[in-house]
């Protein structure tokens, strides 16, 4: 039971150390994400809430990928319909430097989990990177409906 114990706390703090190494990447990839065209003129506060909520009751990372894909999917379904007269709203848009549309770049990102390129996730909690990267993503999204400028994030190199 000891050894168990044991076994159990060097796990836990094996993946606290393997966050908090991944933290600067997934930042990293939140700003370049972000400037992909997720801002408050392209996308409403509460779309991106929605994603924040697909995310925030899951109990696992598929479950949570699962759940985005779904919502991301349903809008994306409706909005197709609804374009069909003009031009394309919300996750729909195309991405700042044009191409695919916010919402299929969204679900591309997740599934490939590309926000934890570099990253060595071998002890990585899935899950929880995909919400810090989201957290990031949410707090310029917010940052920029306030104050009208991008939050001023040091760039990383």
């Amino acid at each position: 039971m000891e050894q168990q114990m044991e076994q159990q706390a060097t796990q836990a703090m094996a993946e606290e150390l393997a966050f908090r190494k991944a933290e600067p990447a997934v930042l990293e990839k939140a700003i370049q994400f972000y400037r992909l065209g997720f801002e408050p003129q392209r996308l409403s506060s509460s779309q991106i809430s929605a994603v924040g909520n697909c995310l925030r009751n899951q109990g696992s990372f598929e479950n949570a990928k699962d759940n985005v894909s779904r919502f991301i999917s349903g809008q994306l379904k409706k909005l197709k319909a609804k374009a069909e007269d003009g031009k394309p709203e919300s996750w729909l848009r195309p991405a700042q430097s044009g191409g695919d549309s916010l919402g299929n770049i969204l679900l591309d990102w997740i599934k490939k989990e590309r926000y934890l390129q570099n990253v060595d996730i071998r002890n990585v909690d899935r899950l929880r990177a995909l919400r810090l990267f989201w957290s990031h993503i949410k707090d310029q999204y917010h940052y920029k409906k306030a104050f009208d400028k991008n939050m001023p994030i040091k760039e990383v190199e």
